[in-house]
């Protein structure tokens, strides 16, 4: 378990105690059995909306936030592995520089791995099925 959440005010970020609904979300999944994203949504009282495609496809990363009312917005970035960082932006003005600033170079980055990852999983496939643009023909 973690004992600090990363905040972030005029655009630096903090390490701060865990919140207390932070404690109450840990309790559900330890004590109810709840689902982690799920405990959020219930102790924030707001659903999550993912800034990823759903799940953690190939080990890469995450991004999903809760827009809450009470706290502001909270950020959770993991993979299948674990929790890489979780991230509480109480302030509405700060979202967007925080989206643009962190989020957006961090989903790119987690892309183009991905699509690296792809392509050298295909390229050993091309290979074998020869490659039409040096003047082989294709065959399935």
């Amino acid at each position: 378990m973690f004992r600090h959440i990363a905040r972030l005010r005029r655009r630096h970020l903090y390490d701060v105690a865990l919140p207390d609904w932070y404690h109450e979300a840990n309790r559900l999944c330890e004590q109810e059995g709840v689902n982690w994203h799920h405990a959020f949504t219930r102790v924030l009282d707001c659903y999550s909306m993912p800034l990823t495609d759903d799940g953690c496809e190939g080990g890469w990363i995450e991004v999903r936030f809760w827009p809450s009312a009470r706290v502001g917005s909270f950020v959770l970035i993991d993979t299948e592995a674990g929790i890489i960082e979780q991230v509480l932006v109480p302030n509405p003005a700060d979202w967007l520089p925080f989206l643009t600033q962190h989020i957006t170079p961090l989903i790119s980055a987690a892309a183009q791995a991905a699509s690296s990852a792809q392509q050298r999983k295909l390229t050993p496939r091309i290979h074998r099925l020869g490659a039409p643009w040096r003047g082989q023909a294709y065959r399935a």
